[in-house]
């Protein structure tokens, strides 16, 4: 099999979106001829996007990387979310939602028990305060403006939802950076929250199979910057300890 990168260079990402308007079009088309017209603020961006893809947005150290690159690019920083998608234990990065570390390190439970909310829709899932958790996160998220005035988040869930399961969907998803944006991802390294054997599963099984099927597709390449893990890019700045229920 011929070997493929999976990640683009600055130089690569910059060159594809000056030059991708017919590509942009050749999307659009593809996935409206079978009934799944792209989510209009990808359609209508006036600047291209770069995207994070987070359960739920929310404000990390690794959110303000991320925002600081995507200045640096002339790009959109973006927020592709999953809200509907079901809350399991197992998964560290969504524990990490109603779990978090503060600024320095120290875990936050604002649940007594994130077992209770065991296959429960992110965005059905409440705190001892009755707040909803998508609502704090968001709150916290929008304590970022002060790096970007112009940031957004949009909720994908309806979109993806029409492909099933991520082996189904990650082929759709992962088109939507041919043109419409950057993606900012290590599917390759370590994360904060702990690689486990389902995330390698996931690279080797899920994503680089519909990489390479959108690449056979598109003729080209999805656009990912290879956005590798920094020490403490799981630490949340904004909370602090006057959250705790326990």
């Amino acid at each position: 099999m011929k070997t493929i990168s999976f990640y683009s260079t600055d130089q690569e990402v910059l060159s594809q979106l000056d030059n991708c308007d017919h590509l942009k079009k050749s999307v659009e088309n593809y996935w409206n001829d079978k009934g799944h017209p792209l989510p209009d603020f990808l359609i209508n961006s006036k600047i291209p996007r770069a995207i994070s893809t987070r359960h739920v947005a929310t404000a990390r150290n690794e959110d303000m990387r991320f925002i600081a690159k995507a200045n640096k690019l002339g790009l959109q920083p973006t927020w592709a979310e999953y809200l509907s998608d079901m809350f399991v234990t197992v998964s560290r990065v969504k524990t990490s939602l109603v779990y978090p570390k503060d600024k320095d390190g120290k875990r936050v439970k604002l649940v007594p028990n994130a077992g209770l909310f065991e296959k429960k829709r992110m965005s059905e899932i409440r705190l001892a305060s009755g707040q909803l958790m998508i609502d704090l996160h968001h709150a916290e998220w929008e304590k970022l403006r002060k790096f970007n005035a112009n940031i957004e988040r949009h909720d994908m869930s309806q979109w993806l939802q029409n492909f099933g399961t991520a082996t189904d969907y990650y082929v759709a998803d992962i088109s939507l950076f041919l043109a419409h944006g950057v993606l900012f991802k290590d599917y390759h390294g370590p994360s904060g929250f702990s690689q486990s054997t389902s995330g390698s599963y996931l690279t080797s099984q899920v994503f680089e199979p519909a990489f390479r099927k959108v690449v056979e597709i598109f003729g080209a390449k999805p656009l990912i910057h290879q956005f590798s893990y920094k020490e403490h890019d799981e630490y949340s700045p904004f909370i602090n300890e006057q959250m705790l229920v326990v």
